[in-house]
């Protein structure tokens, strides 16, 4: 029979979520058109986060974490939304703060 333990963590709660760069690449190469990216930074940890231009849900290109005192704690992320399809509009960005992790497991 297996038996299984219940661990509850504690975590950052979301504490910000913020627009940090917006930058647009252009390139001498003709590939259809310029790349263009929002940046935003979110300190603390949460879940079910998306990103939207005029309504549209954008793609998550690349993520990196943030470790602002080198205690090798990740302190939140910074994540790269592709907008290359838009020329402009308003960017909406959401998250829920997810204060504790339920962890089930095998003992």
């Amino acid at each position: 029979m297996e038996s299984f333990k219940e661990e509850t963590l504690k975590s950052s709660p979301l504490t910000s979520l913020e627009v940090y760069a917006a930058i647009s690449v252009m390139s001498s190469e003709d590939h259809g058109g310029s790349e263009m990216y929002i940046f935003s930074e979110e300190i603390g940890y949460g879940n079910a986060h998306y990103a939207k231009l005029n309504g549209n849900l954008l793609t998550e290109v690349q993520r990196q974490y943030i470790d602002y005192n080198a205690d090798t704690i990740n302190d939140g992320w910074y994540i790269w939304w592709d907008t290359s399809r838009y020329e402009n509009g308003t960017f909406t960005y959401q998250n829920t703060s997810f204060d504790e992790l339920t962890l089930e497991y095998n003992e």
